[in-house]
């Protein structure tokens, strides 16, 4: 009830206004400043937590989503750079995530997280190859990079995790490169 009519006041908040022959703006008819002050303040309070409200409802625990975390190694070494993604299987819902590998550590933030479930891992790594080719486009060499981690790793990749609500989710992959 207060909110419609304080919506009402000031909808009619402009029609109100007394004008004087100059058209100078003076206090509305019937109206005496403290109610006015009194309605602004009201209208100041409800914008405020309407804004609240919608800002808030941004926030949360990420809809269900889990951080993931752990390492990966590469011949008992940690692999010093590549990346990681979690495919889910049939039977899992949600979003695929990925992370950069760096020292054998990779993470991924809630926000970005996966749902409980079965994935299938990808892991690739890039290196040089000691050759170069030429850019058509900017016309200027580059690097040629393979991937050289084997295809059960990445294409055909055989590895998989299982993340749970009860987590911690942190997984360690030790691949060969035999």
């Amino acid at each position: 009830m207060v909110e419609t009519t304080l919506f009402h006041a000031f909808l009619n908040y402009q029609s109100d206004w007394q004008s004087d022959p100059q058209n100078r703006r003076t206090l509305p008819r019937n109206r005496s400043p403290e109610s006015l002050c009194a309605n602004c303040h009201r209208l100041f309070c409800l914008l405020s937590l309407l804004l609240l409200a919608v800002v808030s409802a941004g926030c949360g625990d990420n809809d269900g989503r889990l951080s993931i975390s752990g390492n990966v190694k590469l011949n008992g070494q940690p692999l010093p750079e590549g990346s990681i993604e979690f495919l889910p299987v049939a039977g899992t819902g949600g979003p695929t995530a990925g992370a950069t590998i760096e020292e054998g550590k990779y993470r991924i933030a809630p926000r970005r997280g996966l749902f409980a479930g079965r994935f299938r891992v990808n892991i690739t790594a890039n290196r040089k190859t000691g050759q170069q080719r030429m850019d058509r486009y900017r016309g200027e060499k580059y690097d040629v990079q393979e991937q050289y981690l084997p295809a059960r790793y990445n294409r055909k990749s055989q590895l998989e995790a299982e993340v749970t609500d009860d987590g911690p989710n942190v997984f360690v992959f030790e691949l060969t490169s035999g």
